[in-house]
């Protein structure tokens, strides 16, 4: 096997092991705790609130947050972290809690019930599928393309998958929020590799391929500044979530560019069918999604992180229909090679017991 083969091996083995890992994390931990309390929010341990498309069922917004809590007996507990909240909530409280907005004061009830273990089964249970259909069709074009556009594709959805499985079974998890995290920090410079492979590779990236390791050391200072505002500044968590959400829209928008461009000037008909699929796939699926999720009051940044949200779901959508329709990875070749194999490999195997 070469290199480059040995490489897509071990991209494969690391695309699906940090989403397994936080499935077996978030197994364990909901076989080990049972049944629990839990807030109907995403409490990040700065205690700042992270609010993802179909948790409806938290009324406080992205980058609240919560200063106190208030108990059963209507004492009032300062809090600064979320583990500190998550500790009032298993000795129970009311579910009332202060945040500020806009320098007022605002005192909100939040949903508080026990969660079973079968419930917790479940959720764990649906991820799984989740973080299955996210990974299939991108592991299927790293094991058989050649295309390079292949790795940051896997990393992409690696990416969506930890995030998705940790969104639905392991909320209350620390390190696994902390996973998520630096999950979500690496997206905009897998976008911007992304694009830069696709829907064909750059002329500049064939003269000098260590330009696709550029956007890559480009974001280990915003993870840096994420990781500090996540343990030490709570107040410059709002901006690194704007920045963050910036830069992966601006990527975005270059890989959508790079579709739109190819559909107008490329010479070959694969590739414009190609571009255009991923192009109006990528931008008119996440509409209606998005329209439905959108809550009533809600800020144009929580409307637009709500479209990229439903954009990395739904992105492997048109990748598939362009496999099925134009064959783009060659998958009847691979099918049909597959079969023609196995009479030899049966062949081979009744030669070898019949020898012995």
């Amino acid at each position: 096997m070469d290199a480059r083969g040995r490489l897509r091996r071990r991209l494969t083995l690391l695309a699906v092991g940090f989403p397994l890992l936080a499935l077996i994390a978030s197994a364990v931990l909901g076989i080990a705790d049972g049944d629990k309390w839990e807030l109907g929010c995403w409490v990040l341990p700065n205690a700042r609130v992270l609010v993802t498309p179909g948790n409806e069922g938290c009324p406080l917004r992205s980058h609240d947050q919560i200063w106190r809590v208030e108990a059963r007996d209507g004492t009032v507990h300062p809090v600064t972290s979320g583990r500190e909240v998550a500790r009032l909530v298993a000795e129970g409280v009311t579910g009332r809690v202060s945040v500020t907005r806009r320098g007022d004061e605002h005192w909100i009830q939040i949903p508080v019930r026990e969660v079973s273990r079968r419930e917790r089964s479940t959720r764990l249970v649906v991820a799984g599928v989740v973080a299955g259909a996210l990974l299939t069709i991108p592991l299927f074009l790293l094991w058989g393309s050649r295309s390079r556009a292949a790795v940051p594709f896997v990393l992409l959805y690696s990416a969506a998958a930890l995030v998705s499985i940790v969104a639905i079974a392991g909320r209350e998890s620390e390190w696994l929020t902390r996973a998520a995290l630096l999950a979500l920090s690496g997206v905009p410079a897998i976008v911007a590799h992304l694009s830069l492979t696709f829907p064909r590779e750059r002329r500049v990236v064939r003269e000098a391929p260590g330009l696709l390791g550029v956007p890559h050391l480009l974001s280990i200072p915003l993870v840096a500044s994420g990781w500090f505002a996540l343990d030490r500044d709570p107040l410059l968590w709002p901006t690194f979530m704007y920045l963050l959400l910036v830069l992966a829209g601006g990527a975005w928008l270059i890989l959508i560019s790079s579709c739109a461009f190819a559909i107008r000037e490329s010479t070959s008909a694969l590739e414009r069918a190609r571009a255009r699929i991923v192009c109006f796939g990528a931008l008119a699926l996440p509409v209606i999604p998005t329209l439905l999720w959108s809550r009533d009051g809600a800020g144009l940044m929580e409307g637009v992180a709500t479209y990229l949200w439903v954009s990395a779901v739904a992105m492997p959508l048109p990748i598939g229909l362009a496999i099925s329709r134009y064959n783009l990875f060659n998958l009847g070749w691979d099918l049909r090679h597959w079969i023609s194999c196995q009479p030899a490999l049966t062949w081979a195997e009744s030669t070898t017991k019949t020898g012995s």
